[in-house]
């Protein structure tokens, strides 16, 4: 398992993966993925708390010919590699604790148009294990209102397909509730550079749960800063 790109918790982190799968979890860069990872020696994960790995398993900032740091503002327990990844700073997540403010208006901001929904410039339409978006074909940012789980009509996991999309245009699903979850099969999109312009935006969530075999792409912003995320 592993999370590619900058990790930043506010809090602790802590590791301890099931028996009977791989005892490594790596961070900053992945196996497959964008293949884009933060620069080197840079940090890859930042706990504004204690870092804890479990007996036997190790945590990686490293792939290849990359590396990175693990900044950690309490203690450090288990094994990190490589061995100059840890750092030690009681600031480590200090740059970052003002986003949260900010990360909570603008999900508001996205989503909303003072107290009602921001209109949508698309639709969407849930069939059997998928979901359809399909949008107006011109405008610069598209929109979609989703007051649902992203999952199939049975509960399990659903593909995404988008419709409609102009070249570079941004989209913006807006799903609303405080409740959601997200299960999903589909690794990747057959629309060229869409992950990249994708966010979805969960407003209202205090919780969320992702769940499914492949990767979910594009970008996710979870806005209520009470709220749990749970990935598996």
């Amino acid at each position: 398992a592993e999370a590619e790109g900058k990790v930043v918790t506010l809090g602790r982190f802590d590791m301890d993966k099931r028996d009977g799968v791989s005892q490594i979890y790596n961070v900053g860069i992945a196996g497959v993925g964008s293949r884009v990872p933060p620069p080197d020696g840079s940090d890859y994960l930042t706990a504004g708390g204690d870092v804890t790995i479990a007996e036997g398993e190790r945590l990686l900032a490293e792939e290849g010919t990359h590396s990175g740091r693990v900044a950690y503002a309490g203690d450090l327990t288990g094994t990190v590699e490589p061995a100059t990844a840890p750092r030690f700073d009681e600031d480590a997540a200090a740059p970052y604790t003002e986003l949260r403010p900010q990360l909570t208006e603008a999900s508001h901001c996205y989503a909303y148009d003072g107290d009602e929904h921001r209109e949508a410039t698309g639709t969407w339409v849930k069939t059997g294990d998928l979901m359809t978006f399909t949008g107006d074909g011109s405008s610069a940012i598209q929109i979609f209102d989703v007051d649902a789980d992203l999952e199939s009509e049975a509960g399990g996991n659903t593909g995404f397909v988008f419709n409609g999309i102009p070249e570079g245009a941004t989209v913006l699903v807006n799903v609303y509730g405080s409740t959601r979850s997200v299960a999903t099969f589909m690794g990747s999109f057959p629309n060229e550079g869409l992950r990249e312009n994708l966010l979805w935006n969960f407003p209202d969530a205090t919780d969320l749960s992702m769940t499914g075999p492949a990767q979910f792409e594009g970008s996710v912003l979870v806005g209520q800063p009470t709220s749990t995320t749970v990935l598996s």
